[in-house]
């Protein structure tokens, strides 16, 4: 009878687990039968036509693992990324918007190529003009994927001739130069320099700042995404290519 009851209990948990698997599918598949790619082994719940709607706070390496996934391998596309904030420090996305206001015609007619896209154009308002948080408020995203690659480059501080002054992020030197550009163009006097030591006591109340802030917006649906940097990437085409000589990071700034 022990046997009995043994073999019955075995026969519920296949029976239970088989039920389970049935109920998943593939984070990333090959569009074809649901199974997963052969790099990806993520799982998301299987719920009728559900989309997981997601916001990054990153860099690409963060934006990449959907993105990736989505062009070249068939799959990513149940998640929704409703806001990739771009390359944003923590420090500078708390800080009080101290200049003028900058207007999406104020980005695109710096001629470079950062903002013949669009994204490119929002992601430095969003940091220049200090509305990041609002966006990320608004988005409607259940999930946050976050890195904190851009905040490791440091800030830049802009002072101005008042003696107001405000930070912005420090990761891509399109960005920098553009908001340059920017202040430039509408004639406003202005210094600007490179901090990559942050305030210890500055560092402490931002960080705690956003953790309050992500904590209360997205509960326990976030992703932390603990990456390193590198000294190169593969591009496009499947090359090997150093930071380093890669005009995006090297503009005269």
């Amino acid at each position: 009878m022990g046997d009995e009851a043994n073999d019955a209990a075995q026969e519920s948990a296949a029976k239970e687990t088989e039920e389970q698997a049935d109920e998943y599918v593939p984070f990333f598949s090959d569009g074809k039968d649901g199974r997963p790619a052969d790099m990806y082994s993520g799982f998301v719940p299987c719920l009728p036509d559900a989309v997981a709607s997601m916001d990054i706070f990153g860099i690409c390496v963060s934006r990449d693992t959907f993105g990736i996934p989505e062009d070249h391998l068939g799959g990513g596309g149940r998640v929704k990324i409703n806001r990739y904030l771009r390359a944003v420090s923590f420090i500078a996305l708390f800080d009080e918007h101290k200049g003028p206001i900058a207007t999406p015609e104020d980005f695109r007619s710096i001629p470079i190529e950062l903002y013949t896209h669009e994204s490119a154009v929002k992601n430095s308002l969003a940091d220049f003009n200090k509305t990041g948080l609002k966006e990320l408020k608004a988005s409607g995203s259940e999930w946050l994927m976050v890195d904190g690659v851009c905040s490791s480059r440091g800030v830049r501080r802009i002072t101005y001739s008042d003696g107001s002054c405000e930070f912005i992020s420090n990761f891509l030197a399109r960005h920098v130069y553009g908001v340059k550009a920017v202040l430039k163009n509408k004639n406003v006097r202005f210094e600007m320099e490179t901090v990559t030591e942050i305030d210890e006591e500055l560092y402490k109340k931002r960080l705690s700042k956003f953790v309050r802030f992500v904590k209360r917006r997205y509960g326990d649906k976030i992703i932390l995404n603990c990456a390193s940097g590198s000294e190169g990437y593969m591009d496009k085409d499947g090359k090997y290519r150093q930071w380093s000589t890669d005009s995006r990071y090297n503009l005269e700034t």
